[in-house]
Parts: C-alpha cells; sequence; structure tokens
C-alpha cells in the first residue's frame, strides 16, 4: 500500500460517497496538487544549489590537491637542499679537523726548532764573545777561517727561515681554519632558515591537507542531501503524478468516452464482476452499519472483472474495505470493488466491461469473495438491480451473508 496517498485517497473515496463533498474533494486535490507542485520545485531549486556546491566543491578540491601537490615538491627539494647543506657543513668539519691536525704538526715542528736553536743560541752565550772568536781563530788558514764563519752564520739563517716558515705555516693554517669555520656558521644558519621555512612548509602543507578532508566529508554530505532531494523529488514527482490523475479522473474524464445515458441503460444488464460467483446478500458492513452492498463468493484468485467501462479513479487499501478498486462509469456513477487479493488497475487507467482488474481475495464480508457497492452521486444502488443475474448462483436470502 502506498501510504504517503493514503489520505487524500480515502478523501476522495468519501467525495464518491458523500455527494456534497464531490466539488470540495475536486478543489482538495487541485489545492494539494498545487502545494506539491511547488514543494516539488523548492525541491528542484535546492537540487540545482546543491550541484552547484558540489561542482565548487569539486573545483575547490582539484585547487587543494594540486596546491598539496605543490607542497610535496617542494618540501622534498628543500629537505634535498638540508641534507646537502648538511653534508657540506660535515664536510667542513672534516677539513677543519685535518687543518687542527695540520697545525699541531707544524706547531710541534716549530717546538722542536726552536727548542734546537735555543739550545744553540745557549751555547753560543755560554761561549760568549771569546769562545766564538777561539772557534773561528783555531782554524789552520784563512780559507779554514772563512768557511768556519761561513758555516755559523748559514745555520744561524737556516734556523731563522725555519722558524719563520712555521710562524707562516701555522698562520696560513689558523687563517683557513677560521675561514672554514665561518663558512661553516653561514651554512649552518642557511640550512637552520632552509629548515624552519621547510617546517613552515609541512605545517602549511598539514593545515590544507585537514581542509581536504573537511571537504571530503562536506562532499559526502552534500551527496547525502543531494541523493535524499532525489528520494524526495521522485517521491513528490510519483504523488504529483497520482494527484494529477486523480484530478483528472475527479473532472469527469470518463466523459470522453462513455455516455451518461449507457450506464443508465444497462440497468439489470451489467457483466457480472465474478461470473459464476454466488451472491450471499446486501446486510452489514464490516462495522455494522447498513450497507446496499453485496457480497460475492467464489474461489480464491478468481478473476474479478469490470462491470462496465469507465476510469481507475482509485486503487488501494481502504480500512474496512481491504484492498479496493473505484472506477468512475461516468455522471457521478461509481462502482466500488472490495476485498480485492491482487489488483491489475492503475489510477488513471481506462478499462472496458469485462476487464479483468484483479484477483479476488477474502475477508471481513466473505471469506472467499469480493464485495460489490453501486453508487450515484453519493447514494447507494442496489447492484442486484444492475447486474446481469443469469448465470450466476441463485441468490440467499437476507439474513445469510456468510
Amino acid at each position: 500500500m502506498n501510504l504517503r496517498l493514503l489520505p487524500f485517497r480515502v478523501f476522495l473515496v468519501c467525495a464518491l460517497l458523500i455527494p456534497s463533498l464531490v466539488n470540495a474533494d475536486e478543489q482538495a486535490v487541485q489545492r494539494d496538487l498545487e502545494v506539491r507542485r511547488e514543494r516539488l520545485e523548492t525541491i528542484e531549486q535546492r537540487l540545482r544549489a546543491e550541484r552547484k556546491k558540489g561542482r565548487d566543491l569539486a573545483k575547490e578540491k582539484e585547487s587543494v590537491l594540486a596546491e598539496l601537490s605543490r607542497l610535496d615538491a617542494r618540501i622534498m627539494e628543500q629537505w634535498g637542499l638540508v641534507d646537502s647543506l648538511r653534508r657540506e657543513l660535515t664536510n667542513r668539519e672534516l677539513r677543519i679537523e685535518r687543518m687542527q691536525n695540520e697545525m699541531r704538526v707544524s706547531t710541534d715542528e716549530l717546538e722542536k726548532r726552536k727548542r734546537l736553536v735555543e739550545t744553540r743560541l745557549r751555547a753560543f752565550s755560554r761561549m760568549g764573545p771569546l769562545g766564538i772568536l777561539n772557534i773561528l781563530f783555531s782554524a789552520e788558514g784563512l780559507h779554514e777561517l772563512l768557511a768556519r764563519e761561513e758555516y755559523l752564520r748559514l745555520i744561524l739563517a737556516r734556523d731563522s727561515e725555519l722558524r719563520n716558515g712555521y710562524v707562516r705555516e701555522i698562520a696560513e693554517i689558523s687563517a683557513r681554519q677560521a675561514g672554514l669555520v665561518e663558512e661553516g656558521n653561514a651554512l649552518k644558519e642557511t640550512a637552520r632558515k632552509l629548515e624552519a621555512e621547510t617546517l613552515l612548509l609541512e605545517k602549511r602543507k598539514t593545515e590544507r591537507k585537514t581542509f581536504y578532508e573537511g571537504l571530503l566529508a562536506e562532499e559526502q554530505r552534500l551527496q547525502r542531501t543531494i541523493r535524499e532531494l532525489q528520494v524526495a523529488k521522485r517521491s513528490i514527482q510519483d504523488v504529483v503524478e497520482d494527484l494529477r490523475l486523480v484530478d483528472e479522473a475527479s473532472r469527469g474524464l470518463s466523459a470522453s468516452f462513455v455516455s451518461v445515458d449507457r450506464f443508465r441503460d444497462q440497468k439489470g444488464r451489467l457483466t457480472p464482476p465474478l461470473p459464476g460467483g454466488e451472491i450471499l446478500s446486501n446486510g452489514r458492513t464490516p462495522i455494522h452499519k447498513k450497507s446496499s452492498g453485496i457480497a460475492i463468493r467464489a474461489p480464491m484468485g478468481s478473476e474479478v472483472r469490470a462491470i462496465f467501462d469507465g476510469i481507475v479513479v482509485y486503487q488501494g487499501e481502504l480500512e474496512g474495505y481491504g484492498n479496493v478498486v473505484i472506477i468512475d462509469h461516468g455522471d457521478l456513477y461509481y462502482s466500488l470493488t472490495a476485498q480485492v487479493m491482487k489488483s491489475f488497475a492503475k489510477v488513471g487507467q481506462q478499462v472496458v466491461e469485462g476487464d479483468v482488474i484483479g484477483l479476488s481475495g477474502g475477508g471481513a464480508w466473505v471469506p472467499e469473495g469480493i464485495y460489490l457497492e453501486i453508487r450515484q452521486e453519493g447514494r447507494q444502488e442496489d447492484p442486484r438491480k444492475w447486474i446481469d443475474l443469469r448465470g450466476m448462483e441463485p441468490f440467499v436470502g437476507k439474513g445469510k451473508n456468510t
């Protein structure tokens, strides 16, 4: 049973049963139809808006993904530079260490030369001027004297040269070491700044990833909303279509193919809804109100036929009646067939006399069979006066309705 259509379908049935409500029913259906159409338009507007949001969101996602890709590339490049600077800094530190070793060797050599010169000078000092002269003049000849003088001079010059060379070497090593230290400090500062910049990029990447995850969550919410709106749209479209059919039926579309006089002229000649069935009686409804309808007994699953041409204006559950099919035969003549186990008729469908509209079931009116009413402008008619009773089982008298 389509529960969403039950309220206005029940209202339609009431209109069929109570003549004073016919015009009111048409107005109510039209009002409800207009409201549903306005609601449908609102939903379509929301769908368009949500889909636009979805498109904008997709563009923003694409932009964020591109930014994340650029950030990844930049971060990888930055960390590569930081690693390169750290390797260069390590190389410089190793060079400084080697220079320090070289400086220690040169300093040791200078100290050795210094101690040798000092020993020699102390010896010369102990000899004094006369001692040096004794060395020179102890020569056996002038040639040896000059040779000894040249030897002493060369020794002193060599000592001075070695000392000055070691001093220069130490100064050069110290200068190079200071330069390397300065360059190393500059590298450290560059690496520190580069690392800080890279960490800021990492932070930006984390923020954009969080933002992207928010976009994904928003996208999922939008998709759920769109699906819900689509379901609501289809549901309201179904309701609008049913209301349209009901509205058209209530406006008397049946007049386009059936004559008012024709139904009235068929009294006593209408096709039985269950040919071969057994008419039990008119009697009371399941809620114990007097009814002019009749119950017709037949095996469950028997074919139920339209008693005359018309348009199906209602099909569905109705409290106290079970599954019901109501057909408009024109000029406010209606047939109501209840306890239909399975209905083949649809609202708005045109049927002709004898068409199978469903299969019989059972219920409160008769354990196996159907219940039939005929109404005109809300007044109940006795179906026995309208149906061709030939071919049906003999009528069982009043009071024997089970």
